[in-house]
């Protein structure tokens, strides 16, 4: 479903242009919003500026330019967050992102961590799911120093054995 104030459709090159206060929901689940889309109908394309995207599982992202071909999306600069829109608690910003909307899986890269507005940790790329069901991996590692040990390391191991049981190994 989208809705627009405005629409045009040129024929010869099968582009679909969209402006003014666009909110599109997708059959997963997800809605975008954004004040200018170009839909290449042919291809099946889409290119927005200033993407506003909401995903089932209540992550919001927004980003200054935004491309999607089937269920990817290649974002430039962006914000993502599950907190308050206007304030949030916690927000990741990122150079660049490849978003598989239907595996609900994020690749970032250089992103940083803030909580509120003050950054906390920076990696030149991570990757997660955004799906809230649980899986097994890598938790964050812990790493410390003892006198009788010396460096210590601590790598966590999440084990998701049914949806009513998991374990982890440390």
């Amino acid at each position: 479903v989208i809705k627009a104030s405005s629409a045009t459709f040129d024929k010869s090159t099968k582009l679909l242009i969209l402006d003014g206060k666009i909110e599109m929901i997708g059959y997963n689940g997800n809605k975008e919003h954004s004040d200018h889309i170009e839909i290449y109908t042919d291809t099946k394309e889409i290119t927005f500026d200033e993407l506003f995207l909401i995903s089932k599982n209540d992550v919001w992202l927004f980003s200054k330019d935004a491309h999607k071909k089937d269920t990817d999306y290649t974002l430039g600069t962006s914000v993502i967050s599950s907190c308050d829109i206007e304030d949030p608690l916690w927000k990741m910003i990122f150079s660049s992102s490849l978003y598989d909307s239907e595996a609900d899986y994020m690749k970032l890269y250089h992103a940083q961590v803030y909580l509120w507005d003050i950054p906390v940790f920076y990696t030149p790329y991570i990757a997660f799911s955004l799906d809230k069901q649980r899986t097994s991996g890598l938790l964050f590692p812990a790493f410390g120093y003892s006198s009788n040990e010396g460096f210590l390391y601590e790598q966590p191991i999440y084990w998701a054995v049914s949806p009513s049981m998991d374990i982890e190994f440390n």
